[in-house]
């Protein structure tokens, strides 16, 4: 989608990247005040940005979430019930207190979306299943399985670009035979949609019980972890990085709790 550009973003290390992420997702999710989920979001896009990607190309991947997000910031806007009416009509009304809930609804999981994204173009599968693993290390020394939380996660990572293509796959031809979700009234859209989700679901179980007897017939037990052949050295641009996450995170709890 973006050939690595040669700047910081592309240049950290997948420990970091995953890092930051987390925090910075923490942070957005921590945080209660319109103005700064508004700096957040705008802060996220100049991020998609900054890394080189195609913006229209880009959010063509995230729109069909985006419409959901959309779909439920309306119904939050139409059940919260609070602050000063704005506008009424039959038994729908929108006040004050609804519309900044939305609002930041919105904001919100606008800013996960992307990072979300984000972070799945920008990093390694492999080596952030590695990061991943060398993170969580000493929590083997209490029980928790670390080998197969990490092996886990490296089959998520590596099944998304497969789902997103499934996915474009289904809706092509769900096109062909006349069915689309990009016209047309609200229901038939949603419906249009589902017969899209669907058919991605059931072939994600399918797939996920193939592999799972795979792995079950190659003999893997989960108690041996894989070897690494490369391991990355952080830099002062993972550590800034790094330190500039946690000071947001802190700045905006103190920001809304102090």
């Amino acid at each position: 989608m973006a050939q690595r550009q040669n700047n910081w973003i592309w240049q950290l290390t997948p420990g970091t990247q995953l890092f930051s992420f987390l925090v910075v997702l923490v942070t957005v999710f921590v945080n209660y005040r319109l103005g700064i989920a508004g700096g957040l979001l705008l802060v996220s896009v100049l991020l998609v940005m900054l890394a080189g990607f195609n913006f229209r190309h880009f959010f063509h991947r995230i729109w069909v979430f985006g419409f959901f997000l959309v779909l439920t910031a309306l119904l939050q806007l139409c059940l919260v019930q609070q602050g000063t009416v704005l506008w009424r009509w039959g038994i729908f009304q929108v006040t004050s207190g609804s519309l900044i809930a939305a609002l930041l609804m919105l904001a919100k999981f606008g800013t996960a979306l992307i990072l979300v994204n984000l972070l799945t173009l920008l990093a390694n599968p492999v080596a952030m299943t590695a990061a991943c693993e060398r993170a969580l290390a000493p929590l083997q020394k209490i029980g928790i399985p670390v080998g197969d939380v990490a092996l886990t996660l490296s089959i998520a990572f590596r099944f998304l670009p497969t789902l997103t293509a499934e996915f474009q796959m289904v809706t092509a031809a769900q096109q062909a035979r006349g069915i689309t979700y990009r016209t047309g009234l609200l229901r038939r859209r949603v419906q249009a949609l589902l017969a899209v989700f669907l058919p991605v679901l059931v072939n994600s179980f399918r797939r996920a019980e193939d592999l799972a007897t795979a792995m079950l017939l190659r003999g893997y037990d989960g108690k041996h972890s894989l070897p690494q052949y490369l391991v990355p050295h952080r830099t002062v641009s993972d550590w800034l990085t790094s330190g500039i996450s946690i000071g947001t995170l802190i700045l905006i709890i103190f920001l809304n709790y102090m």
